[in-house]
């Protein structure tokens, strides 16, 4: 009879520590789908961003990466978003855009040019949200001169695809090192 109690007991124990140790596992399981991530893929941006107008639409595109994503943006910085610039940085924007802009017109159009030289300085350049979104606008805006023109078939169509996609890179790199330094904060 003492043999079966200690059996049974035993037998309670193992089960016992099991099922904790099974409890265990699942919480470090929750635990982990916890991470934050500080990176987006090209497709993810290219669905989020697809339509950035204002800075509104900057903020949700922002807020929708937190939630779908599980991207660590600080919420308390988000706000900062919809800052409105200083002149000085109005003009920053435009000159930073239209050079760019024409450093990717020149690419694609396979001439001697500095494209991602200057894609790598406004990188460097730009820290604060505010003018991320606008320089994101600025760039869209430049992409809907050139995709609105509805054009027929011809040999200068293909410039004009390779000059599309790249002011749709230059706003992913933006994004994407904007994530990079989100990444420091925390």
């Amino acid at each position: 009879m003492i043999r079966i109690l200690i059996l049974f007991l035993m037998v309670n124990l193992f089960t016992h520590a099991r099922v904790n140790n099974s409890f265990a596992d699942n919480n470090f399981k929750l635990e982990q789908n916890k991470i934050r991530e500080y990176a987006i893929t090209f497709k993810v941006f290219d669905k989020e961003f697809i339509f950035t107008n204002s800075s509104e639409d900057y903020y949700r595109s922002f807020k929708r990466l937190m939630s779908k994503y599980n991207i660590g943006i600080p919420e308390e910085v988000l706000p900062e978003i919809l800052l409105p610039l200083t002149e000085s940085e109005k003009d920053f924007v435009n000159i930073t855009v239209s050079n760019l802009a024409s450093e990717a017109n020149k690419f694609s159009n396979y001439r001697d040019n500095n494209y991602y030289n200057k894609l790598t300085e406004t990188i460097l350049k730009v820290r604060k949200l505010n003018l991320s979104a606008a320089i994101e606008i600025a760039i869209v805006d430049e992409y809907n001169k050139v995709a609105a023109i509805k054009t027929p078939y011809s040999d200068n169509q293909s410039n004009n695809i390779r000059y599309l996609y790249l002011l749709n890179q230059a706003r992913y790199e933006l994004v994407s090192a904007i994530l990079y330094d989100m990444n420091k904060i925390n």
